[in-house]
């Protein structure tokens, strides 16, 4: 299992896929050094109204985040993945990947999105970390791409589908439980 801290406040990234795709792999951390994120996390508040000029505020922050990773990118994560670049739209966060080593054509699409996002929903979602960008209406979407650029996944991870990802895991847990 590979784990990826990134946007200064730390924003934990599990990469791990079955072993068909052999991915996962021994522990290592990549660190961003993004300031512009801690001053984000200092100007949110858990239940801070959304108006037009902080959400442009919201926004040009997540730009600077992303201009400052972006000059320690692109950063392999292990043998497999690297990390190319990271973007913003509007407020949503984008993490640009590519495989190494497996074109696209070759992978179940729907398979390894299934698998990632469920690997990423049980970090993303349980990181004390990344609670205040998922409260304050900052999705994250995890990009994929095949080893020729081309397009393979895409994975969101927002408040609402940490929600529901919790919600099933209660559900699974008590049903092993009886």
């Amino acid at each position: 299992m590979k784990s990826i801290f990134c946007l200064g406040m730390i924003t934990l990234l599990q990469l791990s896929v079955t072993a068909q795709f052999a991915l996962a792999q021994s522990a290592n951390m990549y660190s961003g050094n993004v300031k512009s994120a801690n001053i984000l996390t200092i100007q949110l508040g858990p239940q801070q109204q959304h108006t037009s000029d902080a959400i442009d505020s919201l926004g040009e922050q997540l730009l600077s985040a992303s201009s400052s990773m972006n000059t320690e990118l692109p950063q392999r994560i292990d043998d497999n993945t690297r990390l190319d670049r990271t973007s913003v739209f509007d407020t949503t966060f984008v993490y640009h990947f590519t495989l190494l080593q497996y074109p696209a054509r070759d992978i179940d699409s729907d398979n390894f999105a299934n698998v990632m996002r469920e690997e990423l929903h049980d970090s993303i979602c349980q990181s004390p970390e990344m609670a205040l960008f998922l409260s304050n209406g900052v999705p994250l979407i995890y990009a994929y791409s095949g080893m020729y650029g081309e397009s393979l996944a895409s994975v969101i991870i927002d408040q609402q589908s940490c929600d529901h990802h919790h919600q099933m895991t209660l559900l699974s847990e008590n049903k092993h439980t009886k």
